[in-house]
């Protein structure tokens, strides 16, 4: 009060107060944070380097010329005359590039650079910021929806998970996260690596559908087989086919059917008897 005072003179008046506090990271331990994030990104730094070359080959249209700019700018930037004062090496070094540019005709005389490689500067740029730096997020956010998706409540409060410290249950805020489906990232996945992997929009909505569907079964004692039902979520819910999705998941189509079925009968009981059971298990819980 006494600093709102300072700064807003003796007549401010406090009507309300509002704490923002940090909402729980799904992952519930800063080490184990820190550790998957080193293991992720050391996954996503194998596939660039397996397969950026390639990449760029595809993406850029003169990879040769991007080469060059990167060799002139690289090789000026290491040089140190003796003759040139340290407080002008820059300028030195920025002229010289410059003009070395200039002779190999990738800038015209006014500094503006060759149009084909600005452009190309700017795709490798765009490659680097929004596919390979979401290479590592992609893959540990497939890795944790699958494992909301394929495994029941009780299964991950009473036993461990490939994620130490991962939360049972996470709310709206914290599935935020999953709304982004990465499809360039998912796709160079597939094509590239081979991955067993899916872009699935408004992945944060499934799981939210997914956990709904669990509070609907509580203390119904129904057995699924939850390794299908996640599957199952994924195929009604998007274009893939059960084909792909029985891929990505490494689950039978089978299997997949017939969880499909069953979260149907359980969402819609198909006699009055059964109805009438759902409905006494659910007043005595």
């Amino acid at each position: 009060e006494d600093e709102l005072r300072r700064r807003f003179g003796k007549g401010v008046r406090i009507e309300r107060l509002e704490f923002h506090r940090t909402k729980p990271t799904i992952i519930n331990d800063k080490h184990t944070c820190t550790n998957l994030a080193l293991a992720y990104v050391k996954h996503a730094e194998d596939i660039v380097e397996r397969h950026g070359e390639a990449i760029f080959e595809d993406k850029i249209k003169d990879l040769n010329n991007l080469k060059i700019y990167d060799e002139i700018i690289y090789s000026v930037n290491l040089e140190k005359p003796e003759f040139i004062d340290s407080s002008d090496l820059e300028d030195w070094r920025k002229d010289k590039i410059n003009k070395t540019l200039e002779e190999l005709g990738l800038i015209d005389k006014f500094g503006h650079l060759d149009r084909g490689l600005k452009k190309d500067l700017k795709e490798r740029e765009k490659i680097k910021t929004k596919i390979f730096a979401d290479i590592a997020p992609t893959l540990i956010l497939w890795d944790i929806s699958k494992y909301y998706l394929c495994t029941s409540q009780d299964r991950r409060k009473r036993y461990g998970s490939p994620f130490p410290y991962i939360r049972g249950d996470i709310d709206r805020q914290q599935r935020k996260v999953f709304q982004n489906p990465h499809t360039q990232v998912v796709n160079l996945l597939r094509e590239k690596e081979k991955e067993h992997i899916l872009s699935v929009a408004d992945m944060d909505l499934l799981l939210h559908k997914k956990f709904k569907f669990e509070g609907k079964i509580k203390n119904l004692n129904i057995k699924l087989n939850y390794a299908a039902v996640g599957p199952a979520i994924v195929f009604t819910n998007s274009n893939y086919s059960i084909k792909e999705v029985s891929y990505a998941f490494k689950v039978g189509e089978k299997s997949i059917k017939r969880e499909i079925n069953n979260m149907k009968s359980i969402r819609k009981p198909n006699t009055k008897r059964s109805r009438d059971f759902i409905d006494l298990v659910k007043n005595k819980s």
